[in-house]
């Protein structure tokens, strides 16, 4: 909120929206053949659209940038993203494209899931979103999915001394490019592995390129961080696990 008087401002997220078809198996470790679908659910998915629904949810005002094919596909992850209160208004459709369609294979004993990529996705290689808006935004996430996009408006954010925050899973060339432009790169556990074994170690390396602070997140254990003088860590909260789909977004 805004000068605490209540004016909320707008979170911008950039990135992918895909749709997940969830399956709960009885046991994902056991032969399919006597295995059992327990459960099943279409939902939307994608780092960026879970964060952003998990904004409005909690009674902010979330604004989700990116692209989606013009399949049925579409339709529904536009639809799910509506009906949680995202502003769509920046979400473009690619003419002929597909859109992003995960099948996520859910443990029933412990909630863990499997990805499986089904469709791809056909995304545009243009930015998309409208940069004028960013400087109104009280904060900026990213995932790395729509490096086009994603790049301009960590810069602009920076720019205005808008706080951005990136949901990194993994590390590839670019995301050295673009740290520089973000102030809380929060890094899956393999993430950081893939930088260095060491943890502490693999923080110092991300926080060298320019964080204000780095969160790692270590699943059930909760999470470590560093500030650039000091290491902390925060438990993860004790729940009944259903599913863990969406659950590090």
């Amino acid at each position: 909120r805004n000068g605490g008087q209540g004016v909320s401002k707008r979170v911008i997220g950039v990135g992918l929206a895909c749709l997940d078809q969830l399956l709960i198996w009885e046991d994902t470790a056991a032969p399919i053949e006597g295995n059992k679908i327990v459960a099943s659910d279409m939902q939307g998915g994608g780092m960026a659209a879970t964060a952003m629904v998990a904004v409005s949810r909690l009674g902010g005002d979330a604004e989700l940038w990116t692209a989606v094919g013009d399949d049925q596909a579409g339709d529904q992850i536009i639809r799910a993203a509506e009906m949680d209160g995202v502003n769509t208004d920046q979400m473009e459709r690619v003419e002929g494209g597909k859109s992003m369609l995960i099948v996520v294979c859910v443990d029933q004993k412990s909630g863990e899931r499997h990805f499986k990529r089904a469709s791809d996705w056909d995304r545009p290689t243009h930015a998309i979103g409208d940069i004028a808006k960013v400087p109104e935004a009280g904060c900026l996430l990213i995932d790395h999915a729509l490096p086009e996009s994603e790049l301009p408006a960590a810069r602009e954010a920076k720019s205005h001394g808008i706080p951005v925050v990136s949901d990194t899973g993994r590390f590839g060339d670019w995301q050295e490019e673009i740290l520089p432009f973000v102030d809380y790169p929060i890094v899956s556990e393999k993430g950081a592995q893939s930088l260095n074994d060491d943890l502490r170690e693999a923080c110092r390396s991300v926080h060298s390129m320019g964080a204000e602070c780095v969160v790692v997140t270590l699943g059930d254990k909760g999470l470590i961080y560093f500030d650039g003088e000091t290491f902390g860590e925060l438990p993860a909260f004790k729940v009944e696990v259903v599913d863990t789909t969406g659950a590090g977004d």
